[in-house]
């Protein structure tokens, strides 16, 4: 089995029954028809529907020739020969890529695999074995969907959109015989990049001829699941309960970094996790350790410490992938036009090392002591092991924990600052984290706390990531694959950054002082 990455990017709308096709000749720039579809498509998840609470979708295809029964549920016992492939769909990190519109797209990264049979590829299982972990993977829903197709391109370029029109009928599932028409407008990455105006015009003539644009989920509809946001909650009375809420969160934060980590292949480096999905997740862990320090008292003893325990190596690991990240990122940024030879052999012999940090990080995520934490989390979320003062009503517990988190921060912010910007950074960082926490029951005064530790934090870790490139260019002078070219390079990324370290100093200091003695913190003495 081979696997295929790529950006999905969609629109989807619901029409109804009787809808006819616009003329998007004009509008598209060119129309090309494509032969009609029969599918027949299972979707996968556990009993509990864990892939599906985090915006997953794995799901087997057969795809055979039509017929004129297309989409019913003769169609699906008829359909004889197919090529089966299996989609893993993830949520998109980022849409930045995608054209500028008044409509929002669906945006979701696609993992596919060839099989001739319906068992679940071994590297989707890797995928989303921090998801699943002891459950069962099984059918949830069968779909036949009958599917006209048109390719929208301009003269001889490459297509840059599809047009998918599905007539569906929910072969099994919990709203089975259901029947349903979707329309997609599916962005091709293979394509000419479309312009912006071009998306809109299709969008507004498809509108135009009765389509409702916000076309939900094929699995959502047949298994009659609701796909609004539901992960905010309105803020509890007690403090156990309130707590309860944010480690679910984290949890949830925690759970949508793992399975990116896990990807194959996003950054064509070895399968290694690319740095903005490293950061990420470094951000996820150091929030939940914020969290569980600040609220340590109200949690029971001999929960929490394994898990600060578990959480304290993960981020040791992920810390150590980031700070390599970090250098590579400043060595980058500051290329050398006039070598690039030597400063592409510099940039090599700083990712030499990398592999070794993602091997541990891959390590870290399949081993049994990891998954077990992730079951003591999923079980903790049923009834949170409570400890003292949780039952005290949520405001004041809120407060009193915000306190504790700045007054100790405020202490080693004063005794480090620049002068130890990594430990500065990550107390910072517990204040921001613990404040927005607060937030939501303690107003904006703890939104006024988070901005300013969130700044304090940013500038001691810019500091100590441009110290630590620096410490590792002198150290590369030594190595024995270093030529004078790469030498010379070295020497001058190194002058600049040490030039940029100075200035860095000055506002990490006046950034760490003034989280220090914040005016807005002055309500928590």
């Amino acid at each position: 089995m081979v696997v295929e990455s790529n950006l999905e990017r969609e629109f989807k709308f619901d029409v109804d029954p009787e809808f006819r096709s616009p003329d998007l000749e004009k509008v598209a720039g060119g129309v090309r028809a494509l032969p009609e579809q029969r599918l027949v498509t299972t979707y996968y998840d556990t009993s509990t529907l864990r892939l599906w609470a985090l915006g997953i979708t794995l799901r087997f295809r057969e795809e055979g020739s039509p017929t004129p029964a297309a989409g019913t549920r003769e169609s699906a016992r008829r359909r004889g020969p197919a090529v089966g492939k299996w989609t893993l769909k993830l949520p998109a990190l980022t849409t930045a890529t995608a054209p500028t519109t008044d409509a929002a797209s669906a945006d979701r990264w696609e993992l596919t695999w060839k099989a001739a049979g319906a068992r679940v590829p071994d590297g989707a299982t890797e995928v989303i074995r921090g998801i699943i972990r002891t459950e069962t993977l099984g059918p949830v829903v069968v779909l036949a969907a009958a599917r006209r197709r048109w390719l929208l391109q301009e003269g001889d370029l490459p297509p840059w959109a599809e047009v998918d029109d599905d007539l569906v009928e929910v072969i099994s599932g919990k709203r089975q015989g259901l029947t349903f028409r979707q329309l997609e407008l599916e962005l091709l990455a293979a394509g000419s990049d479309p312009p912006s105006p071009r998306v809109e015009a299709v969008l507004e003539r498809l509108r135009r001829a009765g389509a409702r644009e916000g076309g939900g989920s094929k699995f959502a509809l047949a298994a009659g699941l609701d796909e609004r946001d539901s992960t905010r909650a309105a803020p509890a009375a007690t403090l156990g309960a309130t707590l309860a809420h944010i480690l679910a969160a984290d949890a949830q934060r925690w759970l949508e970094a793992d399975f990116r980590l896990r990807v194959p292949g996003t950054d064509g480096d070895q399968g290694r996790p690319p740095p903005e999905v490293v950061g990420l997740a470094f951000d996820a862990v150091a929030r939940w350790r914020a969290h569980l320090a600040a609220f340590g008292p109200a949690l029971d003893r001999s929960w929490a410490q394994p898990m600060r325990a578990d959480l304290r190596h993960l981020a040791g690991v992920l810390g150590r992938l980031r700070a390599e990240d970090a250098v590579v990122g400043r060595v980058e940024a500051r290329r050398d036009a006039r070598a690039p030879d030597e400063t592409a052999d510099l940039l090599a012999l700083l990712n030499a090392d990398r592999h070794l940090s993602a091997l541990d990080l891959m390590e870290t995520l399949s081993s049994d002591s990891y998954l077990a934490m992730l079951e003591r989390m999923d079980r903790s979320q049923e009834a949170l092991p409570a400890g003292a003062g949780a039952d005290d009503p949520a405001r004041r517990g809120l407060r009193s924990a915000l306190r504790r988190s700045w007054r100790r921060s405020r202490r080693a912010i004063r005794r480090l600052g620049p002068v130890a910007p990594g430990r500065a950074a990550a107390r910072a960082l517990r204040v921001a984290h613990t404040a927005e926490a607060c937030s939501p029951v303690l107003g904006r005064r703890a939104e006024r706390l988070a901005v300013v530790a969130h700044a304090a934090a940013a500038t001691l870790t810019d500091l100590d990531d441009t110290r630590s490139a620096i410490d590792e260019l002198h150290q590369l002078a030594s190595h024995p694959s270093m030529t004078p070219g790469v030498a010379f390079v070295a020497g001058r990324v190194t002058g600049r950054l040490e030039a940029e370290s100075i200035d860095l100093g000055r506002r990490a200091e006046r950034d760490a002082h003034r989280l220090a003695r914040h005016r807005s913190a002055d309500w928590l003495r």
